[in-house]
């Protein structure tokens, strides 16, 4: 009767070694998997999904994730809910056009104010414009050059290149196409996320930074999202609830 009380704490003793071998285990793996390019992926994972709605297995996620880090440019789609203040002082767009009724603000072409009196709600649209650009979720500025501007399908033409210039346009969409921005970060907020062709993320409450986009932005063109984007980036890092880095 004696023999079975002195036997207890050593079976208790292996199976505490055994759970403490499995996390230190775990630790290592993802360690390796971090140490493995510019990977870095924490937190937690919960909304993270294949392109046919399926939930990733962990393994395929680390696959899919190593992938695209090894890229030099991933696909890029992203719904959110602000709009980060965007500075780029020298940028290309194939296509701008803006809706606005801000009838107050000054628009020049070639040094000439536009005379929008007598209209209620304007559609300015600007083809292939090179110069700088500054908006957020409010209101617009640019200075440079275009081909082509039409207000209310009506066309501006002129010889050559015309000289655009607004400041602080106050906006009710904005849609641009053939963008490049080097770099911006967001707020923290609500929304989704498209990495490649089959990874897809809910964002809760995450801030997104992301370098070298190209491609196309829209603000307030959807009812679900505010700020909408389909390109190309070069790196992505979300923080928050969910880590994620990829450069």
């Amino acid at each position: 009767m004696l023999g079975h009380p002195a036997a207890q704490p050593h079976h208790h003793r292996r199976f505490y070694i055994l759970i403490t071998t499995v996390v230190v285990g775990a630790i290592l793996i993802l360690m390796l998997l971090n140490d493995k390019g510019d990977l870095s992926l924490t937190g937690s994972t919960i909304g993270m999904y294949s392109d046919e709605g399926a939930e990733l297995s962990e393994n395929d996620e680390a696959a899919l994730l190593k992938e695209l880090n090894s890229k030099e440019t991933m696909d890029f789609k992203f719904g959110f809910d602000s709009v980060p203040s965007i500075l780029e002082k020298e940028t290309k767009m194939d296509l701008l056009r803006i809706m606005f009724d801000d009838l107050n603000n000054k628009i020049k072409i070639n040094e000439e104010e536009l005379d929008l009196k007598g209209l209620k709600d304007v559609e300015l649209m600007v083809s292939n414009f090179k110069g700088e650009v500054e908006f957020d979720e409010i209101s617009l500025s640019l200075k440079g050059e275009g081909d082509k501007v039409v207000i209310n399908g009506i066309e501006i033409s002129t010889k050559g290149l015309m000289e655009i210039s607004m400041r602080n346009l106050v906006y009710d969409t904005l849609e641009v196409l053939g963008l490049k921005i080097g770099a911006f970060e967001t707020e923290e907020g609500r929304g989704e996320l498209g990495i490649g062709e089959k990874l897809n993320y809910d964002l809760d409450f995450e801030s997104v930074a992301v370098q070298g986009f190209k491609g196309d932005l829209s603000v307030g063109l959807n009812n679900d999202s505010l700020l909408m984007m389909n390109g190309i980036v070069r790196g992505i890092a979300v923080e928050g609830e969910f880590d994620l880095t990829l450069s």
